[in-house]
């Protein structure tokens, strides 16, 4: 069950088309690029499909977007290495920063080849699917063998150089002509008259699915799948009113940022011109009479950080603090 690779294999110079090609097919996906199985959960699937019961697949997350979800789809992998006694170990930071994925499905692939088995033919990659977590967030799981976007890509598997690359889960009705004998008499008694009707030997028509479980599969499947799309519906309409909610609250918060930064840049620019008159008349000993009125200055500044939308200039609210200070004052003394 091992593979040994160096750096120098050749099973580092397969490219990510055959990679890509050769995951589509099988798993019966819509892969793009190799970045897609960074999660961890196409690699789940293909030991699902080499070795069946080892993977929980209950617990594969195909909606993983974030590293610290990756981590728990390559823990469920690790222990299936593991218990197989699979000397590999899997890089985890290097696949979760994205810099080993595409040596990492070069080995696994080397790997499925030397343990391809020809029941694998037999696996159903699609139902397997729908037993794991969030497989509606997973974009390129869309296309999968039921949906009608996936016919011109099934009729392509047909042609595919893999040996395994398909399998078709729905067999094609039949037509047949079935020989029914039926004998029918009844006697009809009417005026001591007697009827009889035979019917022996007509061919009928008959047109028959190969296999009832078919159908019944079939529609459970568009069942599940229906109710997905009206699940993802339902999340996209939360989304969307959760992103207008928070659009509102960020304008608010900026609002109030702004307001607060514009109190601030105007006590700065008062602040300076006070400094500047002080340095230019105060040190100067030309101007004897220059006498710095730090009471003035305290109240521009009161003035400004007062200041509201109805009370541009901050005027009012000064006068208002200043009568409870003066109250406060004289009720002090």
């Amino acid at each position: 069950r091992n593979v040994e690779t160096k750096m120098m294999d050749s099973t580092y110079f397969v490219g990510r088309k055959p990679i890509l090609d050769w995951l589509n097919d099988f798993l019966q996906l819509n892969l793009t690029k190799i970045e897609d199985t960074a999660n961890g959960a196409v690699a789940c699937q293909v030991m699902d499909a080499l070795f069946p019961r080892h993977i929980a697949m209950s617990r594969v997350d195909w909606g993983a977007r974030s590293a610290y979800q990756y981590v728990d789809n390559y823990k469920i992998l690790q222990a299936v290495f593991t218990k197989l006694s699979i000397d590999k170990k899997i890089p985890l930071e290097r696949l979760l920063s994205g810099r080993d994925n595409l040596q990492f499905m070069q080995w696994l692939k080397k790997f499925f080849e030397l343990n391809w088995r020809e029941d694998l033919e037999l696996y159903k990659p699609v139902i397997r699917r729908l037993k794991c977590k969030n497989v509606q967030l997973f974009k390129p799981a869309e296309g999968d063998f039921f949906s009608d976007s996936s016919k011109k890509k099934n009729q392509k598997l047909k042609k595919s150089p893999y040996k395994y690359a398909y399998r078709s889960h729905i067999k094609p009705k039949t037509e047949s002509k079935v020989p029914v004998s039926i004998n029918i008499s009844r006697k009809v008694s009417k005026e001591n008259d007697t009827a009889s009707i035979n019917i022996e030997n007509e061919d009928v028509d008959v047109q028959t699915c190969n296999s009832d479980s078919n159908i019944d599969s079939l529609k459970n499947q568009n069942s599940i799948l229906a109710k997905k799309v009206k699940d993802m519906k339902k999340n996209a309409e939360n989304a969307q009113k959760l992103t207008e909610e928070l659009s509102k609250e960020l304008h608010s918060v900026e609002t109030e940022r702004d307001f607060y930064f514009e109190k601030l840049r105007k006590a700065e620019i008062l602040l300076q011109s006070y400094a500047a008159e002080l340095i230019k008349r105060g040190s100067s000993k030309s101007d004897p009479d220059f006498n710095f009125n730090s009471g003035e200055l305290v109240k521009e500044v009161l003035k400004v950080l007062y200041a509201s939308e109805d009370d541009v200039d901050g005027e009012a609210a000064y006068l208002a603090l200043e009568a409870t200070l003066h109250e406060n004052a004289a009720n002090t003394d």
